[in-house]
């Protein structure tokens, strides 16, 4: 039986683990689109990893409304 040898480890991200390895607690994290898709995705979980998370969109009433669903998590 003949195996293929693996190029891509599932943990590893290819980036040196000193680059994986940060972390954005207690800090601002700018969010442009984010009041749909990704990045309404993103600025949902950076809030809810205890960062302050500005959501900035063009569609203001869209904003809006990710960020009463982040204060209402």
């Amino acid at each position: 039986m003949t195996t293929t040898p693996l190029t891509h480890i599932p943990h590893d991200s290819g980036v040196p683990a000193s680059a994986r390895d940060f972390s954005v607690e207690g800090r601002v994290v700018i969010v442009t689109g984010a009041a749909q898709g990704i990045g309404r995705e993103l600025a949902r979980q950076f809030a809810a990893a205890g960062d302050l998370a500005v959501v900035a969109d063009h569609q203001k009433q869209k904003a809006d409304t990710v960020e009463k669903d982040i204060k209402d998590a």
